[in-house]
């Protein structure tokens, strides 16, 4: 190998290691709870989070799915936190099953910060049935106040419904009928000897 190839060789060896060696700045939007257990009639809030901006990033608008399992829970309300300003605009589309869009901008182009976590909404279920519910997301944006499209990284999130403690009734069941039972007996017994 010439001196030539082995320069060509090192740059591009140093190029692939700056390359692979920055970090994704990409925001990440997750479930808060990620994973959360909950009772059959439960009702419950999750919140829906943004995090990872960069230092001048700021969230000037959203429009997301939020997917859930409509045979675990029943989708109950969504309320939008007040990151976008006191001039924001919001809107709901719960029209599908199993999913709910969120939709949200700012007329404002000036934030007084850029936050590192910020909740963007809360959204409100209730537990149906016992199972695991999975909640994801689809079609995400997020933009910032120049409209201009962030990166995103998105997290899933879970719900764990148990079954009803029904053995536990059913065993509290069978001790009650035995000491009826063993009291009846002693009962009877008593009554025959005095007799």
């Amino acid at each position: 190998m010439n001196n030539r190839d082995h320069k060509m060789i090192t740059s591009a060896g140093l190029i692939l290691i700056l390359i692979l060696s920055v970090r994704s700045f990409a925001a990440f939007i997750q479930i808060d709870p990620r994973e959360k257990d909950v009772s059959v009639n439960e009702i419950f809030n999750l919140d829906i989070v943004i995090s990872d901006l960069k230092e001048d990033e700021n969230i000037g608008g959203f429009d997301f799915n939020f997917i859930y399992d409509q045979e675990i829970v029943d989708y109950l309300s969504c309320e939008f936190s007040d990151v976008l300003g006191s001039d924001a605009y919001y809107n709901l589309d719960e029209s599908s099953l199993g999913k709910v869009n969120c939709f949200g901008f700012s007329f404002q182009y000036e934030f007084p910060q850029s936050l590192e976590n910020v909740t963007l909404a809360t959204i409100t279920f209730k537990a149906k049935d016992s199972g695991t519910g999975i909640f994801s997301f689809s079609d995400v944006i997020i933009s910032d106040a120049f409209g201009d499209q962030l990166p995103v990284t998105l997290s899933e999130g879970k719900v764990n419904v148990p079954e009803p403690a029904t053995g536990l009734f059913f065993l509290s069941s069978f001790i009650v009928l035995c000491t009826v039972s063993i009291n009846r007996k002693e009962s009877f017994l008593r009554h025959n000897t005095l007799n």
